[in-house]
C-alpha cells in the first residue's frame, strides 16, 4: 500500500499494524523521519521516504494507493494535480485501488447542472466518478453511461 503525503506516519502505521505492506512518501524531511520513527517504535514493517508526489519513481506497483486527509488539496495547480495522477497511474497495479477522499459538489440549489449520456463528465481521467440523478434514480456515471441515461449531476467523488 502507498501512501502519498504520510507526514509523520499514523495512517501507516494503523495499515502495518492490520498487517499491510506499507511504503509511504512525503516531501518534508521532518515528516519522513518521523515516519520512520514511528513505524521503528512499533517494530512494524514498513518505509517512509522522501519525495514530491506530483514526480516519483518507486520502481513497483501498487494494488492500494491511499490519500487520505486531503493532502491532494495541497495541490495547487492543475498541472501538479495532473502530474501527480499521472504518477499513481504509473505506481497502480493493473487490478490496484485508488482511494483519493474528496467530494465536489457539481449542482447546487441556485444552479442545477445537468447532462446528457454523452457529456457527463469523465472524473479526473476515469479514476473518480460523478453521481447523477436520473429517471433511473441516484446512479454513477459509469451506470448512466452503460444505461445511454443523463441527468443532474450532483457530485464528484475520488
Amino acid at each position: 500500500m502507498l501512501e502519498p503525503g504520510c507526514g509523520s506516519g499514523r495512517y501507516l502505521e494503523a495499515l502495518a499494524r492490520r498487517g499491510l505492506d506499507v511504503l509511504g512518501i512525503d516531501s518534508s524531511p521532518v515528516m519522513v523521519e518521523l515516519a520512520r520513527r514511528r513505524l521503528a517504535k512499533s517494530s512494524l514493517p514498513g518505509e517512509a521516504v522522501l519525495d514530491d508526489m506530483t514526480d516519483f519513481d518507486l520502481g513497483r506497483a501498487f494494488a492500494l494507493i491511499v490519500v487520505p486527509f486531503r493532502v491532494f488539496q495541497f495541490l495547487l495547480t492543475p498541472e501538479a494535480q495532473r502530474s501527480c495522477l499521472a504518477a499513481f497511474r504509473r505506481h497502480l497495479a493493473p487490478d490496484g485501488e485508488l482511494v483519493l477522499r474528496h467530494i465536489r459538489r457539481v449542482s447546487k440549489p441556485g444552479r442545477r447542472v445537468y447532462r446528457p449520456s454523452d457529456k457527463i463528465p469523465n472524473v479526473l481521467d476515469g479514476l473518480g466518478v460523478a453521481v447523477l440523478s436520473t429517471s433511473k434514480g441516484v446512479i454513477s456515471s459509469l451506470e448512466a453511461k452503460k444505461l445511454k441515461i443523463g441527468g443532474e449531476v450532483l457530485c464528484e467523488v475520488w
